[in-house]
């Protein structure tokens, strides 16, 4: 579920390599609403005065706007 921390290049080239070697075909959806979920999570669990809390309010904006997103409701 973090692996999109890493971008969408890496997150491609990871995922097309797995599926090349394994033969087992992963569901890219899947694993950006994952990451998705994990994101969400983080921000919930953050207290109002916690320093990671700006960090986590992007890390939801950029699931919601960015490559994450577009991957997740790709339908």
């Amino acid at each position: 579920m973090h692996i999109h921390s890493f971008g969408p290049d890496f997150t491609e080239g990871l995922f097309r390599a797995y599926e090349a070697v394994t033969d087992i075909k992963i569901s890219w959806q899947r694993a950006a609403l994952y990451h998705a979920i994990s994101a969400f999570s983080a921000f919930a669990d953050t207290a109002d005065a916690d320093p990671l809390l700006e960090q986590r309010r992007r890390w939801v904006a950029e699931v919601c706007t960015g490559p994450i997103a577009q991957m997740a409701l790709a339908l």
